[in-house]
């Protein structure tokens, strides 16, 4: 548990001392006074708009944790809630977090268990500006005398032409509410001695809205007619199966040998809808289906994913000689029917010198290793649809009249396929007296290969520099110790 505080201070020219300033750039521009400034003295200190945004800002964070269990179970929950308050006015943040894991072994040869993140926020933007708040004039009180909001009344020269800052970070209001799971649960079964095999399942739920609201009000020097409302909603799942058979081995006494076998799978999904409306019979009534002026709604949803299929070996002798071999084949829903897959290998060689006969005199190093290693990764971040092309709607004015057309956004590029980054290093790890001190010295050598980029096109193919398709163009090497 913890409290903390937070304070901002700007200072800033008060009343008196700025009606001096601006009375004598008035007179050096050739321009009459303010007569209001006439003996700033008189003016005092005036408003201090910065002191009227800013606050102290105090901070908390509570959290509660109890694991227990027995021989065939162990369990874990935590809970928490964090509270900050913005050093702006009507600005805060509050989350509540809750954590569940759990193991348990059915029998000899059966385990089950699951990790389980549950949170919620919601965060008060406010709707503030720094700079206006800076760029007010100390002359003006935040309130006129019956109450109510000020703002500059006379010549913008003499009075400014800033709506009152405090006024709009008080009555404007934007908050944003965020949900979040990220849970997984898994089976294991041993199937024989040094053969298992796990399966697992997750999934990852993102959503989140926010509000954000204008009312109406009549201030100096420009009034807001109409009140404003627009929301917006989100949502993402991620879903995720991974299966997979490790076999791990000792045999001979030195020799130990490690292979893992399996697949993964995700999918993601992605909506959001928003809308916005004006002008409303009663600001109390400020709900989407009571606005009466200028509504507008958007709305989008896109989807990707990935299936992998993964092997790996490793094999070790006397932790002196170590070996590891994998291959990957992933599929990725951002190419081609005919590109989708791409086969990344990679293989590496340890040498562990330390564990040599030869070397067990030698006590101010405690362990020295060589190694090497050879890889090929993949890259496939170019955004949804790249290898196709998705489709949006427009409207085009001929000789006065609105002519609906559905466009492509991009040029499509069927041919696209994954980014190649291949790589190749050579190091060696010291660690000396008592590993008091450690030395790691690498060198690589990385070549990228059919890089996605973006392709500029000619304005005369009807699409702008900025909607283009990806190609794989370009090489890229860096080398270095």
């Amino acid at each position: 548990t913890g409290v903390q505080t937070a304070t901002s201070v700007v200072k800033m020219l008060d009343a008196s001392q700025f009606a001096s300033l601006h009375n004598e750039m008035m007179a050096n521009n050739g321009q009459p006074q303010n007569p209001d400034f006439a003996d700033p003295a008189t003016l005092g200190k005036g408003t201090d708009w910065l002191g009227a945004l800013f606050r102290s800002a105090p901070m908390q964070n509570y959290s509660l944790a109890y694991s227990g269990g027995n021989a065939n179970t162990n369990y874990y929950v935590s809970g928490g809630v964090f509270d900050q308050k913005g050093i702006v006015i009507n600005t805060d943040y509050r989350r509540y977090n809750l954590q569940v894991n759990l193991d348990t072994k059915v029998f000899d040869w059966l385990k089950f268990g699951n990790n389980l993140s549950l949170s919620a926020d919601v965060k008060n933007g406010g709707s503030y500006s720094i700079l206006n708040t800076m760029a007010a004039l100390p002359t003006q009180p935040i309130y006129n005398d019956d109450g109510s909001w000020s703002g500059p009344e006379d010549r913008p020269s003499w009075s400014g032409d800033i709506r009152n800052p405090i006024g709009t970070a008080t009555i404007n209001t934007g908050v944003t509410k965020g949900y979040n799971a990220l849970g997984n649960i898994y089976g294991e079964v041993t199937l024989f001695k040094d053969l298992k095999f796990r399966s697992t399942g997750g999934i990852q739920y993102m959503s989140w809205d926010s509000k954000n609201w204008t009312p109406k009000y009549d201030w100096k020097p420009i009034p807001v007619p109409n009140s404003a409302l627009s929301r917006s909603f989100n949502k993402s799942i991620t879903l995720l199966w991974d299966n997979y058979f490790t076999y791990d081995h000792t045999f001979g006494g030195d020799h130990h040998l490690t292979v893992m076998a399996g697949s993964s799978a995700q999918n993601n999904t992605y909506e959001y809808m928003n809308g916005s409306i004006q002008q409303f019979a009663d600001d109390r009534t400020n709900q989407l289906d009571n606005g009466l002026a200028q509504p507008l709604v958007g709305g989008n949803t896109s989807d990707w994913a990935l299936l992998s299929f993964i092997g790996r070996a490793n094999y070790s002798y006397k932790d002196k000689y170590l070996l590891t071999a994998t291959v990957r084949r992933d599929g990725s829903s951002r190419f081609g029917p005919s590109n989708k897959y791409g086969t990344f290998p990679s293989a590496s060689a340890a040498w562990r010198i330390s564990n040599e006969d030869f070397f067990k005199n030698i006590t101010v190093i405690n362990d020295l290793k060589l190694r090497a290693g050879y890889g090929v990764t993949g890259n496939q971040n170019i955004g949804n649809y790249s290898f196709a092309s998705a489709y949006q709607t427009v409207q085009y004015n001929f000789n006065g009249t609105q002519v609906t057309a559905v466009v492509p956004q991009s040029i499509p590029n069927p041919a696209v396929r994954w980014e190649e980054v291949e790589q190749t290093n050579i190091g060696l790890d010291v660690a000396l007296l008592n590993s008091r001190i450690t030395v790691t010295a690498d060198a690589y050598l990385k070549n990228t290969n059919g890089m996605l980029v973006p392709m500029s096109v000619p304005i005369s193919t009807g699409y702008s520099d900025i909607v283009v398709p990806s190609i794989n163009a370009g090489k890229m090497q860096n080398k270095g110790i």
